[in-house]
């Protein structure tokens, strides 16, 4: 058991604990969409005239915002392809993926890596916020 002399020590406690399981958190779900990418895209479909550059499994990020908030994201800026005369981007990439398309409208598979990442955060990132706040030593319920 932490004792604090002080409102303010309690207060940077408290503070900097949030921070850190805000922060594993993120973490944790950036793993997680990765993992779907891996399952929902790339395991659904062998591209047979084309190698893969496994951008988009590799694009993933979070980015803490300030003390208080994480974001989870497709970093589509570091996906790089041939624009060519259609201009296909990262975004591009990322969005029709999403919606389990595999380099064509031709071909789709069911993998829908984003919809499956949501129903994911919402039902797991409490639970994880709740569990990391314990280890960091706030006891909540």
């Amino acid at each position: 058991m932490k004792t604090f002399t002080t409102l303010v020590q309690m207060e940077n406690f408290i503070q900097s604990a949030c921070e850190k399981a805000i922060e594993n958190v993120a973490k944790r779900a950036t793993e997680e969409l990765e993992s779907y990418i891996q399952e929902d895209f790339y395991r659904q479909y062998s591209p047979l005239f084309y190698d893969r550059t496994y951008q988009l499994l590799k694009s993933p990020k979070y980015n803490m915002l300030n003390q208080n908030t994480a974001q989870v994201f497709i970093d589509t800026d570091a996906m790089h392809y041939l624009a060519g005369e259609d201009g296909f981007t990262g975004e591009d990439s990322a969005y029709y993926a999403s919606l389990g398309w595999h380099g064509s409208p031709n071909i789709v598979r069911d993998g829908r890596y984003w919809e499956d990442f949501i129903e994911w955060a919402n039902k797991n990132i409490p639970v994880l916020m709740k569990q990391e706040l314990k280890k960091q030593g706030l006891n909540v319920v």
